[in-house]
């Protein structure tokens, strides 16, 4: 009985050692991270942990280190950190929570993309860099905290802006307000500011503001009402794209550009372009099935490729004497579509080369 105790522990001893031994040499050459030579780039991770520490001595969080860990809940970054690369922890959709500790001072565009998970945020007072996009896709953060005394980034009621006020970087997407007034002061919208903010449905722009930014309020799927400033020039390219709740526009005095799809995908039943709009990008009413007329002022002098595609319901186009130019599909399945302008004009000799009905207007 004895000799079969000891054969079974010398036996269960051999398997421990081993087992030992294959997960030493497993993590020698099937390690589940990879650093740099120095150890202060932290290069890649490839295990499959809920929580991870990222080791002592790492500076940098390369490019892509993370990208995709779908089972990461908790990351532990270093004080020695300074730098999350681009896209670090993209895709990281479990990951729920993260503290950048003291001292990092960038982080790169699109660090923190599509962490779904992710529902707030603190900013230490060290950070001097926030990319574009660092947060674009976090659909369920609440948000995002910064240090009082960080010289470039401040939050209010957990919004983020620049220091000085002018810029709105970005506002948390799952953050409950029906309503949002920004605060005068703003100048610019930031690039995808309040892109997939579901819960919106009205907001108003300060008097400060000078531009709507490249896809500022990108599927923001309940928004109906947007409440526009006098000193708004430039409306950014997809800046209202797929706000599939938002039926009418009124543009202010003032506005002179109107960037590429614009309002492509909204559901504008009317809107109205001001007297000093000069110009007007490709796709700008693309898909917009809900409209059945519009009045192109005087002044623009050309009609972008695609500008008013795919609009079934419109009936009325209104072009002025100034349009010399209308690009390739323009007006590309709109079936129901008549062409009015001055006779004489660009637009009567379009409208006959292309089979649209017209008439004439003073």
């Amino acid at each position: 009985m004895k000799k079969k105790t000891l054969l079974f522990l010398c036996l269960t001893a051999a398997s421990l050692c081993v087992a030992g031994l294959l997960t030493s040499l497993y993590l020698r050459y099937f390690p589940t991270y990879r650093l740099s030579d120095d150890g202060k780039v932290f290069l890649k991770y490839n295990g499959k942990r809920s929580k991870f520490v990222v080791p002592e001595e790492v500076e940098t969080i390369d490019a892509f280190a993370f990208k995709d860990c779908e089972s990461l809940k908790t990351v532990v970054l270093p004080k020695t950190l300074k730098t999350i690369e681009t896209r670090a922890f993209s895709c990281c959709t479990a990951l729920e929570s993260i503290d950048i500790p003291e001292g990092v001072k960038e982080i790169e565009a699109v660090a923190f993309e599509n962490c779904f998970s992710l529902k707030t945020l603190s900013i230490p007072q060290s950070v001097e860099k926030i990319g574009l996009s660092a947060f674009d896709g976090c659909l369920y953060m609440t948000s995002i905290n910064v240090a009082e005394k960080n010289e470039r980034y401040r939050s209010i009621d957990g919004v983020l802006f620049s220091k000085d006020g002018k810029t709105l970087v970005r506002y948390p997407a799952y953050l409950a307000n029906e309503r949002y007034v920004v605060p005068e002061g703003v100048e610019t919208i930031d690039y995808h500011s309040f892109q997939y903010c579901s819960a919106l449905k009205s907001v108003v722009l300060p008097e400060s503001l000078n531009e709507v930014g490249l896809c500022a309020f990108d599927n923001c799927t309940s928004l109906s009402e947007v409440v526009f400033p006098d000193g708004v020039r430039r409306i950014g390219r997809y800046a209202f794209y797929r706000c599939t709740n938002l039926t009418s526009i009124a543009l202010p005095d003032g506005v002179e550009e109107i960037g590429s799809s614009a309002f492509s995908e909204c559901n504008l039943t009317q809107i109205v372009l001001p007297d000093s709009v000069v110009g007007v990008g490709e796709n700008a009413f693309d898909h917009c099935t809900c409209l059945e007329s519009i009045v192109v002022p005087n002044g623009v002098t050309e009609i972008r490729k695609s500008t008013f595609s795919n609009n079934s319901a419109l009936q009325t186009v209104v072009l002025p004497e100034s349009v010399k130019r209308i690009e390739d599909y323009a007006f590309a399945y709109c079936n129901s579509l008549t062409i009015r302008a001055p006779k004489g004009s660009y637009a009567e000799q379009y409208a006959l080369e292309n089979d649209i009905p017209f008439e004439p207007i003073e």
